[in-house]
């Protein structure tokens, strides 16, 4: 399953998204990225859920790096239904993010189409759409939350 892409973004920049077969190597410096993503979206889920996940192969780690150096990571899964299949983005984060966003993107199309996705999702704060935008993405449907 391991499934990498590598671009060079510009002179200073060498970016390679790649999925982690060996989750624990990494856990222990990403998790953080992880579990900010998720605070922010009133997610049900923690980052020891995502991680318990991801050992069990539900959900897939990527790693971000720059010239060798971990700078981000993201969580996916590839949801299916009786109208097709979608690749959710579950959580991101990172460092310096304009310098991998577009190859990042790149690589979620790419994994999406080999894995006969539709659509890509992602559920984020208000910013995001703006960032995401620029990218060729759409705003799809609302979620509205009620604390009880």
């Amino acid at each position: 399953m391991s499934a990498q892409l590598a671009l060079k973004v510009d002179d200073s920049t060498a970016v390679l998204i790649k999925i982690i077969d060996e989750p624990i190597t990494v856990w222990s410096a990403v998790h953080r990225w992880i579990e900010d993503g998720l605070k922010h979206e009133h997610a049900l889920i923690s980052a020891a859920d995502v991680f318990d996940r991801i050992l069990r192969q539900h959900m897939t780690l990527w790693a971000i790096y720059d010239y060798g150096t971990l700078v981000g990571a993201f969580v996916t899964q590839v949801e299916s239904g009786s109208r097709g299949r979608a690749l959710n983005v579950i959580s991101l984060g990172g460092e310096n993010m304009e310098d991998w966003l577009a190859p990042l993107i790149e690589s979620l199309v790419e994994y999406g189409r080999t894995n006969r996705c539709a659509y890509i999702f992602e559920m984020g704060r208000k910013g995001w759409l703006r960032v995401l935008e620029r990218h060729g993405w759409v705003e799809g449907p609302r979620t509205m939350i009620k604390v009880i």
